[in-house]
């Protein structure tokens, strides 16, 4: 992402859920979003120990059940 500072151009897991959410409600092909891209990228950021997710490639905080809870529940 050009011209934003580093600690915002980071890609987080919440918000690209969120993101795909809302082009889904929206109706939106979603054929801008290269599937398997995103596809690996989640897979990455999975703990193969226990299956939970870290938030961002940096090794950010976990995302906790609740954060996704709250997620789907405003949808």
């Amino acid at each position: 992402m050009k011209n934003l500072p580093a600690h915002l151009a980071k890609p987080h897991i919440a918000s690209t859920f969120a993101a795909v959410q809302c082009l889904i409600l929206l109706g939106d092909e979603l054929d801008n979003i290269h599937v398997p891209e995103l596809l690996s990228w989640v897979h990455s950021l999975m703990n193969p120990e226990d299956g939970s997710f870290q938030g961002a490639a940096d090794g950010s905080e976990p995302v906790t059940k609740r954060q996704i809870k709250t997620s789907l529940w405003t949808f």
